[in-house]
């Protein structure tokens, strides 16, 4: 049985979105990071979905990844409200940002939980990336430095956006 605690989401309305999968599921809410981590030690949860504001959705996965504990607990945030820096800062913290209705929700809830139990998962490139649609901006043409201090991660990304037209120059940190 998966453990679910949702973060400024309502606990029953996650379970149900996610009873719909193969797996069992119990889910718990929590107010913020505080209740969360003071719940980790006797049973670390198998999974976080962070909701409402950006900004205090990337307060809590900031708290929540500087835990030993809860390092490798895989975060995803949905109905997530905001700037789009403050998102930026979600998907720059490693939570997996869910727009759409609560069947998107539980397939990147699944695809996280396998991925913690070590299945195999498809990733494909966030919408944003994925051409030019209605609504969806282009990024041909545009400048971009990407830099971390991982290769691998710089390789990625530049991957990625080259593949979408724009000028990538890479950085090591």
């Amino acid at each position: 049985m998966a453990k679910v605690v949702s973060v400024n989401l309502d606990a029953a309305r996650v379970e149900g979105v996610l009873s719909k999968s193969t797996r069992r599921v119990t889910c718990r809410e929590a107010g913020d990071a505080s209740s969360v981590l003071a719940r980790a030690g006797a049973a670390a949860p198998d999974l976080i979905v962070l909701g409402g504001e950006a900004s205090l959705a990337a307060d809590v996965a900031e708290a929540l990844i500087d835990d030993p504990v809860l390092q490798r607990t895989p975060l995803v945030a949905w109905g997530i409200r905001g700037s789009l820096a403050d998102t930026s800062r979600l998907v720059a913290l490693g939570v997996r940002v869910v727009t759409g209705d609560e069947d998107a929700l539980r397939c990147a809830c699944e695809e996280a939980l396998d991925a913690r139990e070590g299945r195999t998962i498809r990733v494909d490139p966030p919408t944003e990336l994925q051409g030019s649609k209605a609504g969806e901006p282009d990024l041909h043409g545009r400048r971009v430095i990407v830099a971390d201090d991982d290769p691998a991660i710089t390789w990625f990304f530049a991957d990625l956006l080259r593949a979408q037209g724009c000028d990538v120059e890479e950085a090591c940190d």
